[in-house]
């Protein structure tokens, strides 16, 4: 059999092991809460999104992973950038139901670019319209539930090797 998925180059994706600080050199807060997210067990990640996540999290999402417009990802997520815009004025945490949002971005990204192997290309195949969701961008369907468990099986079946 081949290499296993946890061996493979994983060049641009995001960590889902602790990082040293060297790896951190130079990176945003928003980048770094990410990469702490990615490294905590499922109940901290449910407790980190029920304590809400900053504001931040949402430049580095849009900007140092996806590379959209962070206009461009609160309007697929179905996020008022008004609102978002008076907390991070404010300086306070995103709701639990943002943050929710948020998180399946990450955890979504995270999956494709450990299928993929490259996280460029993680986030281009959540930009890219797929048959499966009847032609909608895996991103734009994160926002409810049935939809990340819709592109959570797209992704198994990929990393599988059954035909999508």
């Amino acid at each position: 059999m081949g290499k296993s998925r946890k061996h493979h180059s994983t060049k641009g994706a995001l960590p889902r092991k602790k990082i040293g600080r060297s790896t951190l050199a130079g990176k945003s807060a928003g980048w770094i809460d990410i990469c702490a997210f990615l490294t905590m067990g499922a109940m901290e990640q449910a407790e980190k999104i029920r304590r809400g996540m900053a504001p931040s999290t949402i430049s580095a999402l849009s900007d140092e992973i996806l590379k959209i417009p962070r206009h461009r990802l609160l309007s697929k997520l179905k996020l008022p950038a008004r609102l978002v815009q008076r907390r991070t004025t404010a300086g306070r945490r995103l709701n639990p139901f943002e943050s929710d949002l948020l998180a399946r971005v990450i955890l979504t990204n995270a999956h494709a670019g450990d299928i993929l192997g490259d996280g460029a290309l993680a986030a281009a195949w959540l930009l890219k319209p797929n048959v499966e969701l009847w032609e909608k961008d895996p991103l734009s369907v994160l926002d409810t539930q049935v939809g990340y468990d819709r592109v959570g099986d797209i992704l198994t079946r990929l990393a599988n090797g059954i035909s999508v």
